[in-house]
């Protein structure tokens, strides 16, 4: 085990964080696909609790996409709560575009508290606007409007999301 990880975190944080955080999975989830997929097939509820309720970014990251292996009634609420929470642009992106996926609707109120959060200028990393386009995606008014390339990357972030999750489920 890594020195100062945790078993839950060798296995599902420290191999992964840096190829999915932000919005680093469509151009790096290819690095660690195997591992992440195979991961992903062992990860029951309670693994998601703790990591989506970790408190620090990396094991929420890494919740996030996990939360895409796992059945929909099972995850739903831990994705909504993580995404209220979120601190900032490393775990928001995952958050979004997990939360557009396999909650949809039901998340954009959670959303929109993300972006009034991280509208103070003191907070403001610019993940607003690619939350707004997940909001935007699912039907809902955004407290912001996205740019084009907000749009763009919300896609791409749901293309690696959707891959994932058809891996995931595959035997």
């Amino acid at each position: 085990m890594a020195e100062g990880w945790t078993e839950l975190e060798t296995t599902f944080v420290e191999p992964f964080y840096l190829s999915m955080m932000a919005q680093n999975a469509p151009s790096h989830a290819h690095e660690v696909w195997s591992g992440l997929v195979e991961a992903g097939q062992h990860v029951i509820p309670r693994d998601l609790d703790e990591l989506l309720r970790a408190g620090m970014w990396r094991p929420v990251v890494m919740g996030a996409w996990f939360g895409l292996a796992l059945p929909t009634d099972e995850t739903r609420d831990l994705l909504v709560t993580a995404m209220r929470r979120s601190g900032g642009s490393l775990t928001a992106y995952p958050l979004a575009t997990a939360c557009s996926i396999v909650v949809g609707a039901d998340a954009v109120d959670a959303m929109s508290a993300y972006i009034s959060f991280i509208s103070d200028p003191m907070r403001d990393d610019r993940s607003g606007g690619f939350v707004a386009a997940a909001i935007e995606h699912l039907g809902g008014s955004a407290p912001v409007v996205p740019s084009d390339r907000n749009r763009q990357d919300l896609l791409e972030m749901r293309d690696v999301a959707s891959r994932l999750q058809d891996a995931f489920r595959q035997p």
